[in-house]
């Protein structure tokens, strides 16, 4: 099995390269000093870097030069020919290209932090460091000696750089520092153990920090688990071996060092344990389950099947019916197997006023989200941030430019970061972000039904009642009862229950005469009603009966202050334009999928296949595509269902022939 190599060897075996093709300048991607410090001990221990004058003679010992030398392996700060001053470059190209036999000058190592200016234009490298550099390079390019000190020495800078002039970036190599993996963590978590006297048995053992310090840097893991070392809890022990006092520290850190990107990246946690279901999503939440094996059983089953990571998943839909929600039911169900984190992607916070910002800020923030892999990015509402995509206006370079760049980022990635996106509109998306390749599965959202209504209700009391009853005890309050009645007959969880409150949508309205009366819900609305029906009950305390509750919440829905997204005539034509381009594209429905059999009930309300559409062409030329929803009755025989279908059914075969037309025409430009 071949081994990888760590951090720093890697990092040396760059800089080795570049020294012997000659680079004036090495330029080391980090900010850490104390890396690059550890970087340079290495070169010279290593003999990649020989601080002493080259000779035109073979048979040069590096290893014994450095014993008679006095070299320590821990560090060249008292070595003479080292140097972090930039006035030690200035004597390097003053000094190092004369010739002269009396006063031979042996090469040199210099270390430099990449210093900046603010200006106008942003960060520029500081001036005298710019100008020495400048006056190295010229003298380094004019001497034909390779055996001179000048030409034989290494200049090494450490920082941003992008800070790099763009007359030295031709004569400039660049180093990426890359971030450990994980056997790297575990072997450094297990030797600082043992050299603090607390030493894994079982080194296998140290495999959960190791995951968890994912995304960190060497320097940072080294620093994290010494200070998890010498903290203790309560016991006496280590916090580096209590878990819960271990999580606490490194989720502190994660915030901090995310902080750190400028909020590119959010990390998602929640203080509270809250349940891991979400109403509505049966097939949904079947392929997230079996996301999940693979997810956390560490690669071994994915080795063992010789299968790829799952690269993510795209949720579009009507605003407001649990996307968002989903995103956290998986972080909640994976968090609970294996603490795998979630990342959170803002693209608005990815815009930057100077150009090229955005598109680095974006490239930035994927890479981030690699190096704490294995984890979940989730790119909420992702049509709001990247809809200028295909925009003609004076951003819209930026936002293809960017677009382009995560269609490729999401195409070829192969570390564990798996993408959870979100969006309500696609319409202004390519199709390109639609082919396979990017997504493992597409899944459609559309509003409840009758009985995907009903889970969500019962979802929503399921969480009151968790919410009063978790406030109770931190309250010191032990109240045994439950908030609703339970009783197995006529209790609020009841079947009949349910039903009773779905009918309280439609009483009194004709469903096929005047569907629009029903007031539609999403989950989010049913969520709102739930709360604001709980507020009318009162503080009476625990156990409200079936008959109350029924009576708030029929109070709450004809409550003429609460709008849903199905109250409102322009919002129905927002559905059905989003109902056309989800039946036309190839999305699963997060509810009930086409039956396997035809034995077994259909559930849903639209079905892809009865999504009919005929192209026109015109003698002059012109095409028109007519579409229309072929189905006369709903297949549901509940009220609710009807009403909905009716509703939408008539604006969808109003609309449709003009979306796929106008559709079609932008696709042909």
């Amino acid at each position: 099995m071949k081994t990888e190599k760590f951090v720093i060897n890697k990092a040396c075996d760059h800089i080795r390269d570049a020294y012997h093709s000659k680079k004036p300048i090495i330029m080391l991607d980090t900010e850490e000093i104390e890396l690059a410090n550890r970087i340079a001990v290495s070169l010279v221990n290593k003999g990649i870097i020989q601080m002493h004058k080259k000779t035109r003679y073979e048979g040069t010992n590096i290893e014994e030069y450095i014993r008679i030398s006095g070299i320590k392996s821990k560090t060249l700060e008292e070595y003479p020919d080292f140097s972090k001053s930039i006035n030690a470059l200035e004597k390097l190209y003053t000094d190092g290209k004369k010739i002269d036999p009396t006063k031979p000058m042996n090469p040199m190592l210099v270390l430099l932090k990449a210093d900046y200016s603010e200006t106008n234009a942003g960060r520029v490298i500081a001036p005298d460091l710019a100008a020495s550099l400048k006056n190295y390079v010229d003298c380094y390019l004019s001497s034909n000696d390779d055996f001179s000190a000048l030409r034989s020495s290494c200049v090494l800078v450490y920082g941003d750089p992008t800070l790099i002039p763009g007359n030295l970036k031709g004569y400039t190599e660049i180093i990426t520092i890359e971030y450990p993996k994980f056997e790297e963590i575990r072997e450094t978590v297990l030797t600082l153990a043992e050299e603090a006297g607390y030493g894994y048995d079982k080194p296998f053992e140290a495999n959960e920090v190791a995951r968890e310090l994912l995304g960190f840097s060497l320097m940072e893991v080294e620093f994290y688990t010494k200070k998890m070392l010498h903290l203790f809890n309560e016991e006496g022990k280590p916090k580096l071996k209590d878990s819960k006092e271990r999580n606490k520290i490194i989720l502190d850190a994660k915030i901090q060092k995310l902080k750190q990107y400028g909020g590119l990246l959010k990390l998602y946690y929640e203080d509270e344990e809250k349940t891991d279901e979400v109403g509505g999503m049966k097939t949904y939440t079947e392929w997230v389950e079996k996301v999940i094996k693979t997810m956390s059983s560490e690669d071994e089953f994915l080795i063992r099947v010789g299968a790829s990571h799952y690269k993510g998943t795209l949720l579009v839909g009507v605003p407001g019916t649990g996307k968002s929600e989903a995103a956290k039911v998986f972080y909640r169900k994976l968090y609970k197997k294996c603490k795998r984190p979630m990342l959170r992607l803002d693209i608005d916070a990815l815009m930057g006023g100077v150009v090229g910002l955005s598109e680095k800020n974006l490239r930035e923030a994927l890479y981030i989200a690699e190096v704490m892999s294995p984890c979940i990015l989730w790119i909420d509402e992702i049509d709001k941030g990247l809809s200028g995509a295909t925009s003609s206006s004076g951003d819209g370079g930026t936002f293809k430019r960017m677009f382009g760049h995560l269609l490729t980022w999401l195409q070829e990635k192969n570390a564990p970061c798996f993408v959870f996106a979100t969006a309500n509109d696609i319409s202004k998306f390519p199709p390109e972000l639609f082919r396979s390749g990017r997504f493992d599965a597409l899944f459609s959202v559309f509003m409840p039904t009758h009985e995907e209504c009903k889970k969500i209700f019962e979802e929503q009391m399921k969480r009151a009642e968790k919410r009063r009853e978790d406030g109770m005890k931190e309250l010191g309050i032990y109240d045994e009862s439950k908030l609703f009645d339970h009783d197995p007959q006529n209790g609020c969880f009841t079947e009949d229950a349910f039903k009773y409150i779905m009918e309280l949508f439609t009483e009194g309205i004709d469903v096929k005469e005047e569907p629009e009366r029903v007031k539609f819900v999403t989950g989010a609305d049913i969520e709102k009603i739930v709360k604001e029906a709980l507020i009318k009950t009162g503080a009476t305390g625990g156990n409200i009966s079936l008959t109350e509750w029924l009576k708030k919440l029929k109070e709450t829905i004809n409550d003429p202050i609460i709008e849903t997204q199905g109250s409102c005539q322009a919002n129905f034509n927002k559905i059905a334009s989003c109902y056309v381009r989800l039946l036309r594209n190839n999305f699963v429905p997060a509810g009930p999928e086409k039956p396997k059999s035809a034995e077994d009930p259909d559930e849903r309300l639209f079905k892809k296949e009865k999504y009919k559409q005929v192209i026109n062409k015109k003698e002059d030329g012109n095409t028109t595509i007519s579409a229309y929803y072929d189905e006369e009755e709903c297949s549901s025989d509940k009220p609710y269902d009807i009403a909905l279908f009716e509703t939408l059914k008539k604006r969808i075969n109003i609309m449709a022939s003009e979306i796929e037309t106008n559709d079609y025409k932008e696709q042909c430009k």
